[in-house]
């Protein structure tokens, strides 16, 4: 079994919902017009025949525009306040408790997920150091990569080709999710896997963590990662980027191929940074960053903005 099969196991469900709800006799839930999904996730994750909650009738319009939706887990009252024409477009989960239901179901998912993945398969021209632990199940090791002492590769890491993972680093790790249910604060299990791609290097102590949903947390080809970096769930990193050391990269950020992030900068989560651009030393993003841009400073704008500003300070 290779990579691409692994993958397939850790992220594809192919479930009907008539099937889905079997796993929650006692909720009385509701289908309607049956469908299936392969993803299970929130409204804006990436997937195809996505199974996702409607928690708010803000986001009813958004939902029943987004072709990648085939499914809808939807409280009694928002499905009596929708049109017909909605109606005919998805199929749906109803339920009186829509919030609960869905993580409920998100602990089910992840209970079938980790039954019958195959083995962990390390290439035989890979180097793993002696006091690494890997998974058993659910991980691929490529050809000619290293890891290096005291490293920890869990269930849904996928390394490439010729990549080199330094002392202490940890793949594939739960992130922070905690939710609300039954009156219990939990942190959420998490279902996605990791994916580190041909020729990447990860210095000491950096952590990368796998995504909530059954998504990717992806890093392309040739991105070099400085030493105690944190890499949060569901981020997708493009070529050649450069990420240095003691650097954030909060929850489903997507930066583009090309890119540097300086020494100790943070990028808030759900944000997107453009091809070629450039984040200085220390600078916290909250805003979206254009390709071919240098941001800087805290909370960071423009660079050039930014000297001027301080220039005036000092005039």
């Amino acid at each position: 079994m290779n990579g691409q099969d692994i993958l397939r196991q850790l992220l594809i469900f192919n479930m009907l919902l008539t099937e889905l709800v079997e796993f929650l006799p006692n909720k009385n839930l509701k289908v309607v017009n049956d469908g299936d999904f392969n993803t299970f996730a929130l409204c804006g994750w990436d997937g195809t025949k996505q199974l996702v909650p409607l928690f708010d009738e803000t986001y009813v319009d958004r939902i029943f525009e987004d072709k990648k939706i085939s499914c809808i887990l939807i409280s009694d009252k928002i499905f009596q306040n929708i049109s017909r024409e909605q109606k005919e477009k998805k199929s749906f989960i109803i339920t009186n408790n829509s919030y609960e239901v869905f993580y409920e179901l998100h602990l089910k998912l992840f209970e079938i997920k980790n039954k019958n993945i195959a083995r962990t398969k390390v290439h035989p021209n890979a180097n793993v150091h002696e006091s690494v632990f890997i998974d058993n199940y659910g991980v691929e090791v490529g050809e000619n990569s290293i890891i290096g002492p005291n490293c920890t590769i869990l269930r849904g890491t996928i390394i490439k080709k010729n990549c080199k993972i330094y002392s202490n680093v940890i793949l594939g790790e739960d992130g922070f999710e905690v939710r609300n249910i039954k009156d219990k604060q939990l942190i959420i299990p998490h279902l996605g896997n990791t994916i580190i791609n041909d020729n990447v290097d990860i210095q000491a102590g950096s952590i990368i963590l796998k995504p909530v949903f059954n998504t990717s947390s992806k890093i392309s080809e040739s991105v070099k990662i400085g030493s105690n970096v944190m890499i949060s769930h569901g981020v997708r990193i493009g070529k050649n980027t450069q990420i240095c050391a003691s650097s954030t990269i909060c929850g489903n950020v997507v930066i583009g191929k090309n890119c540097y992030l300086g020494p100790n900068s943070t990028i808030s989560n759900n944000l997107k940074v453009g091809n070629n651009s450039k984040i200085s030393i220390g600078s916290t993003v909250v805003s979206n960053v254009p390709s071919n841009k240098i941001f800087t400073g805290y909370f960071s704008i423009e660079h050039q903005k930014f000297l001027n500003n301080y220039t005036k300070l000092y005039e």
